[in-house]
């Protein structure tokens, strides 16, 4: 009873097979060959399944028994593109003891003890050497990779082979349970799969698939079962528990997808965690050499990649030049790579894959292109590189990543699969990055306009001054009629506006300072805004400061930053007050849902911010007073965003309110 079910089992399965090889769109001629294996290994099970009906099905299993080593003869010849003296030979022989054995079925002979030990012989004898093929090749094979996926494969298919001919024991009188069925299945599917892909796939990659698919199979059968049984085995109630079963299928294997991933291939669920990671990483990175550490970093906590570079285009010069990397293998700069670039334009480029196709080339005498694709494998060889994944801006590639992984291990297709998501994030990115750049230099060049008018206008006045005063003292006849006093004054004139010039490009030069970018160490806020505010106080005796100093948190900015900020906004708050009046200035903590921070506020008793200048106030040249060069308000602003803060107004006609927002950090914390 059990060797029927697993007959027939097996039979379905190895049909279903041979259906996923054939059913792709343009199959090649080893998913066809593989299809026939298939096919002959399916109808082999069912013949079996059928052969106590009558003898004709008795007679058909024999007849595929036969026709199996034949196939997987052809099958292993197209697919290790083997096809030397030996295989040719050993194929001829194959055809030729085959057709011999099948033409004594239609003879006496059938029915005697004879023609089965001939019909196991030639199988023993031929399923054998198939896997001789596989263990030949793999002697062959220049990649430790390929050597390896190969002989587990030929361990695989030579257990498969000889459980599958112990099932003809039992026309000996020989009991034994099944397992060949269940081995020789398994074989098909690693067979399928490494067809399907165009290349082996490691131990690890089929167990994990052959965990998932069997996992969903027991789980689709049991709902099934249930519902089913609660249904009463009618046809509609049974239809309706099938399609929500289908419905629930999708969340649930991608699920029991991700638990056995991690289960059974870890490597490939770190790698996973580590582009999900990444992904977030990149959506708060604005700058590229952010974008880049946080690429790198992702690599090499995949713990799946021993060498890695990223390169992109260098800007000076034709080439490529690396901006990151894992190891030093990967050479600092490449020239241009024209070839290996079109490719990547497709997607990404593997060194196995390259390989697989010099192989094909090669069986179809095509050797011009066979070594087209050598010198690209040397190319990417050169580069330390199993993998190159294309960085990609608008269309066109403005980079690439190199992997590679020195345990001699290739990378699978889901592998491949996460890397290249995780480049395309980066590229994303990277793109994000360049257009923010854009922006900002639209904005700055901008504002350089409206600077370089304000800054005409504040120096073509005192210019004026200057030249009319220089006009008048350098006039012979003005000279002999002017005082000695009189001319002085002139010359008070011209040394005033001059200290005014200097002023208006010291305060320009102030807003136009870059920001170093660096951390700055924390510091407390409440001294400096002391020694500020004494200095203030002393220059100015009849206004009145109170201070509400209660910030117990620091803020990350240099203390004569923060100095530069509170003079410009005191002695703002003072000439609006005309030089006399009440002006406060607090410090306290304050905690919102984001994050913990520290807040300063200046308060004064003038007149307000009129309502026509409040929404360009932080702006350069805006003032409201005829002595004034605008920039003060324009460089707090500055310093403040500089360190992560922000800066508002409030305004009202009992006065103004500037308050500061700094991001703040416990004492504790240090």
């Amino acid at each position: 009873m059990l060797r029927n079910q697993a007959a027939l089992i097996a039979g379905a399965m190895s049909l279903v097979l041979a259906a996923s090889a054939v059913l792709r769109a343009s199959p090649r001629r080893s998913q066809l060959l593989f299809a026939v294996f298939a096919v002959n290994v399916s109808a082999w099970y069912f013949t079996d399944f059928f052969s106590d009906v009558s003898f004709i099905w008795a007679r058909l299993h024999l007849a595929s028994g036969i026709t199996l080593p034949l196939a997987a003869v052809q099958f292993f010849r197209v697919f290790l593109h083997a096809d030397d003296a030996p295989t040719r030979v050993l194929h001829r022989t194959a055809l030729g003891s085959g057709v011999a054995i099948l033409a004594l079925l239609v003879t006496p002979l059938a029915d005697g003890m004879v023609i089965r030990i001939a019909i196991f012989s030639y199988m023993a004898v031929f399923l054998i050497a198939s896997m001789a093929m596989l263990v030949a090749r793999a002697a062959e094979s220049r990649s430790d990779v390929t050597r390896k996926r190969l002989r587990y494969l030929a361990f695989i298919g030579g257990l498969a082979s000889v459980f599958t001919l112990l099932e003809y024991l039992p026309l000996f009188g020989v009991q034994i349970p099944p397992w060949g069925a269940a081995l020789l299945v398994l074989f098909l599917y690693a067979l399928s799969l490494s067809v399907e892909h165009a290349r082996l796939l490691d131990l690890s990659e089929v167990v994990g698939r052959v965990a998932i698919m069997t996992f969903f199979a027991l789980a689709l059968a049991g709902a099934l079962l249930l519902l089913t049984r609660f249904t009463g085995g009618a046809l509609l109630p049974a239809v309706v528990a099938s399609f929500l079963t289908f419905i629930l299928f999708d969340p649930i294997r991608d699920r029991v997808r991700e638990t056995l991933t991690t289960w059974f291939v870890r490597e490939r669920a770190v790698l996973d965690a580590s582009v999900h990671d990444a992904r977030e990483h990149f959506s708060g990175a604005m700058q590229p050499d952010e974008i880049i550490e946080a690429l790198v970093s992702a690599l090499e906590r995949s713990k799946r990649i021993t060498v890695a570079g990223v390169y992109l285009v260098d800007p000076q010069s034709p080439g490529f030049v690396r901006v990151g990397a894992i190891g030093e293998r990967a050479p600092e700069r490449v020239e241009e790579l024209p070839r290996l670039i079109e490719l990547l334009a497709r997607g990404p480029v593997e060194l196995e894959a390259i390989q697989i196709a010099i192989d094909e080339h090669r069986e179809r005498g095509e050797t011009a292109r066979a070594a087209q694709l050598d010198r690209l494998a040397v190319v990417v060889d050169g580069l330390a590189a199993d993998i190159c994944l294309p960085i990609e801006s608008g269309g066109e590639v403005r980079g690439f990543v190199t992997a590679r992984d020195d345990r001699a291990k290739w990378f699978s297709d889901d592998e491949v699969d996460l890397l290249a998501r995780l480049v395309e994030h980066a590229s994303v990115a990277l793109d994000r990055a360049a257009a923010y750049r854009d922006l900002k230099e639209r904005d700055r060049l901008a504002a350089l306009g409206e600077m370089a008018a304000g800054l005409a206008h504040e120096i073509r006045n005192p210019l004026g001054a200057i030249k009319a005063s220089a006009q008048y003292l350098t006039d012979p006849e003005h000279v002999e009629e002017t005082p000695a006093e009189e001319r002085h004054e002139f010359l008070d004139i011209i040394v005033g506006e001059v200290d005014r010039l200097n002023h208006v490009v010291a305060s320009f030069l102030d807003f136009a300072r870059p920001s170093d970018g660096e951390r700055k160490a924390p510091i407390d806020a409440t001294p400096v805004l002391e020694r500020a505010m004494t200095l203030v106080g002393r220059e100015h005796p009849d206004v009145t400061i109170s201070l509400e100093l209660n910030a117990s948190r620091r803020i990350a900015i240099l203390p004569e930053r923060l100095t530069q900020i509170a003079l410009n906004l005191a002695r703002n708050a003072v000439q609006a007050m005309d030089g006399e009046g009440h002006l406060t200035v607090s410090a306290s903590d304050l905690d919102s849902a984001a994050a913990e921070e520290v807040v300063i506020t200046f308060r004064d008793r003038g007149p307000g911010i009129p309502d026509e200048i409040r929404d360009t106030l932080f702006g350069p040249f805006v003032t409201t007073k005829h002595d004034g060069t605008g920039l003060g308000l324009a460089i707090t602003h500055q310093l403040v965003t500089a360190v992560g803060g922000k800066i508002e107004v409030e305004s009202a006609p009992g006065g103004a309110t500037f308050a500061m927002t700094f991001p703040a950090e416990n004492p504790d914390d240090e």
